[in-house]
């Protein structure tokens, strides 16, 4: 994986770039204020020539140019004299909200029933989409908290709200307190965003991190996601062959949602937990027992994904003599986002606090890399733990090496 972490590099890079360009503009624009509110006192003392305003404003507009990040995703995002009239660093961070968004359980009930699945999204999905009984039960999410037939007790999730601050607090639906089960709570966290009336904090990004989802959830990620991502294709990514790869450069895609999308599929090989069982539709050893002569394995994966709302700020053309697409769009790194991470690992090295209130995001790039950062740390542990348990089984007991060096110096 050297050259995923190359990129990773390349683009926290930037991501530093992007950040240092903004501090250094604020700066410049103090400066430049600072020294005409100096000009016009000494002219009116002194009779001193005055810097005309239209000249200024002139000069903060400028865009300041960044290291490595195109000029047309930069000038949107360049200050001017009007963002320095605030004491704090607001300007830095995305101000513009997420549109509201709500979803019923009716509406989920008749997306699974009718919508046209991949064959890894019936793969995935199962018992949901194959029995035709499952949807038509009064709730499709337990109520009760416990052990559920599905699995989905094991199923964890985390679920952020970015505000105009660029915090990321949890999403608490308004029925936490109650004692509901995971599937109808990772549900909750799902299915609303910026609709709820009694919150008085907007959103202008959604990071979601769903761990071991159950079939049904899978559906639910689907449905709430699909018209910002494009989950077929993430699906797919979880339950191929493929390798670990970056879907980076895609402003020439031919579905528009991916035009907006930056995906990580992240591919390996991990040991099965106590307590857990590999997806249907994973490769995994059929033993799963735990011996000194067997380390039951198996073939994770997740994906990191990255989704830009709004319109596309500027054009690129396609200079590929055979592209299916012409034109591609660029869209703002500093418009409202959702990121959304889907890991499908059978073991407990999962890290759960990636994000906090104490960490504050410019932009979704940011969150999209910082999620990306853990995930290539669980992978380490992960690497890690799987080279100690082979070693351990490759290396004979103590007394059986000096055994064998008493019989070689014999």
């Amino acid at each position: 994986m050297a050259l995923d972490d190359a990129v990773v590099r390349e683009l926290l890079k930037k991501l530093e770039a992007d950040r240092e360009a903004y501090l250094a503009t604020l700066a410049r624009a103090h400066e430049l204020l600072a020294k005409a509110l100096s000009t016009k006192s000494e002219s009116k003392a002194g009779g001193l020539e005055v810097v005309p305003e239209t000249d200024l404003l002139e000069t903060l507009h400028q865009p300041v140019k960044k290291p490595g990040v195109p000029e047309s995703l930069g000038q949107s995002s360049t200050f001017s004299a009007e963002d320095d009239e605030t004491d704090d660093d607001e300007s830095l961070f995305v101000q513009d909200t997420l549109p509201p968004e709500t979803y019923s359980e009716h509406d989920l009930r008749e997306y699974l029933r009718h919508y046209s699945w991949t064959e890894h999204g019936q793969n995935i999905l199962g018992p949901v989409v194959r029995d035709r009984q499952f949807l038509d039960r009064p709730s499709l999410f337990p109520l009760d908290a416990g052990v559920q037939a599905d699995r989905s007790h094991i199923s964890h999730h985390n679920v952020y709200e970015v505000g105009t601050d660029g915090a990321p607090l949890p999403y608490r639906p308004s029925s936490s307190a109650q004692k509901i089960s995971k599937s109808l709570a990772i549900w909750q966290a799902l299915n609303i965003t910026n609709a709820d009336p009694t919150k008085q904090r907007h959103a202008v990004g959604k990071i979601v991190i769903v761990r071991e989802p159950s079939p049904l959830l899978f559906g639910a990620i689907h449905f709430t996601m699909n018209q910002h991502f494009d989950m077929d294709e993430i699906f797919g990514l979880l339950a191929d062959n493929s390798p670990t790869r970056a879907y980076m450069n895609r402003a020439f895609a031919v579905e528009p949602r991916q035009q907006r999308t930056f995906i990580f599929s992240l591919k390996y090989f991990t040991i099965v937990g106590d307590d857990c069982r590999p997806k249907p539709w994973q490769q995994s050893d059929k033993d799963l027992t735990v011996s000194e002569s067997h380390i039951p394995i198996t073939r994770c994966s997740s994906t990191i994904a990255l989704s830009l709302t709004g319109k596309p700020t500027a054009t690129v053309k396609n200079r590929a003599r055979r592209a299916k697409t012409e034109v591609g769009q660029v869209y703002n790194p500093f418009s409202p986002w959702r990121v959304l991470s889907v890991q499908c690992f059978p073991d407990w090295k999962s890290t759960m606090d990636s994000h906090d209130s104490t960490k504050h995001y410019v932009n979704g790039p940011e969150a999209f890399l910082t999620t990306l950062l853990t995930e290539y740390r669980d992978a380490q542990k992960r690497f890690m733990e799987l080279h100690r348990r082979i070693v351990a089984l490759a290396t004979p007991p103590v007394s059986q090496i000096i055994s064998l060096s008493n019989m070689t110096f014999q």
